[in-house]
């Protein structure tokens, strides 16, 4: 095990920490790790930002974090950390496994040297080219929902590239052309801008098109990209569910955060391991994983050749009726294959034929 980190330590800034472990099987993971620095004596003065963004109250120990091995037996975490800044001078970096420690380095605390150069308005991909610690400033669209990944932060993308803006204001949605201006940073291997300074709407526009893919890398980080190929190895955790999609030899993680509201078991109710489908998403990262984020249910979908059975999306939006009133329910109905012989609606077992009576009034239900 290594630790990575500057020669002087910032008190004044938020800076990085890499954790290295080499040696290790493809694939492993280990666990139960923690990070803090302190002084001779012992006192405590740093606080490691959580694995969901957010910071601790207290300075101290990190929470507990787990390496992942690459292909070449490699794993490495980076922590984002800030320091007390009344101290300075000589400290120490410890990494413990639980409360056993694995390694402590010596280092200095100090003021990092301010940056006096007026923060420039670059292009995205311009931004994702710049070292950590870096100011900068962008133009682009928001493509996701502010919160769905942690905070109210969103993906935001232009006609070079995307990339994530760390923040916490409500104030923005999905179209929303902003100038967010704060700070390069990565977080857990994703490359993003936080710590900002401002962040302005400057217009509307539409969102950028999905564009086909064959696998997710560093070309394709933080934009809206759409796979295709086979489904794999679904699993559910308690905050998400992930299945892999097989293109040839190219394997890529999908995964579905519980805060879109895509529904696990709906999704297993329509989709099986080895189905053919096209997945639209924001390419990303967690760690040295690729993985496709999808933030909608619309944008997974059955391709040709992957089988007739149809696909149940529940009608959301009509939840409260007026008892005076009659509607118009949109479906959309997909058949790609184009061997679809019916198509039946129910609502409490009656067909669109029929008038429904609801539980409060009655409801007439036409196309």
């Amino acid at each position: 095990m290594s630790l990575d980190f500057a020669s002087v330590l910032p008190n004044n800034e938020v800076f990085t920490i890499d954790v290295v472990a080499e040696g290790l099987d493809p694939g492993q993971t280990v666990t139960g790790y923690n990070l803090g620095i302190y002084l001779e004596g012992g006192q405590q003065v740093a606080k490691v930002q959580n694995l969901d963004g957010s910071w601790p109250a207290n300075y101290g120990y990190s929470e507990h974090f787990s390496l992942t091995a690459n292909e070449e037996g490699i794993a490495r975490h980076t922590l984002n950390v800030q320091l007390n800044e009344n101290v300075d001078g000589n400290a120490n970096v410890r990494l413990r496994q639980g409360s056993t420690n694995v390694i402590t380095n010596p280092a200095v605390i100090g003021e990092a040297e301010e940056d006096n150069e007026e923060t420039v308005t670059r292009s995205i991909q311009e931004a994702r080219n710049l070292a950590d610690g870096k100011s900068v400033a962008v133009e682009g669209v928001i493509t996701t929902e502010p919160g769905l990944f942690g905070g109210q932060g969103f993906y935001v993308q232009d006609e070079t590239a995307g990339i994530y803006v760390f923040q916490h204001n409500e104030a923005f949605r999905p179209g929303d052309k902003v100038k967010p201006e704060g700070v390069v940073s990565t977080h857990q291997g994703l490359k993003q801008i936080s710590d900002l300074e401002l962040i302005e709407v400057i217009g509307e526009s539409e969102l950028p098109e999905f564009v086909a893919v064959d696998k997710i890398d560093d070309a394709n980080q933080g934009e809206r990209v759409t796979l295709q190929g086979e489904i794999e190895n679904i699993v559910s955790y308690w905050n998400a569910f992930e299945f892999d999609v097989r293109n040839g030899e190219n394997l890529t993680r999908v995964r579905v955060d519980d805060r879109t509201n895509i529904s696990y078991e709906t999704f297993v109710s329509n989709y099986e391991e080895g189905e053919k489908v096209s997945v639209s998403g924001i390419a990303s990262i967690f760690q040295d994983t690729y993985q496709l984020l999808v933030v909608d249910e619309d944008h997974i979908q059955k391709t040709a050749g992957a089988g007739s059975a149809p696909i149940n999306h529940p009608i959301s939006d009509f939840t409260t009726f007026d008892i005076t009133g009659s509607y118009q329910i949109p479906v959309d109905v997909y058949d790609e294959d184009g061997d679809l012989a019916e198509v039946i609606i129910e609502m409490e077992d009656n067909t669109m034929e029929d008038e429904i009576s609801t539980g409060i009034g009655r409801y007439v239900e036409t196309c």
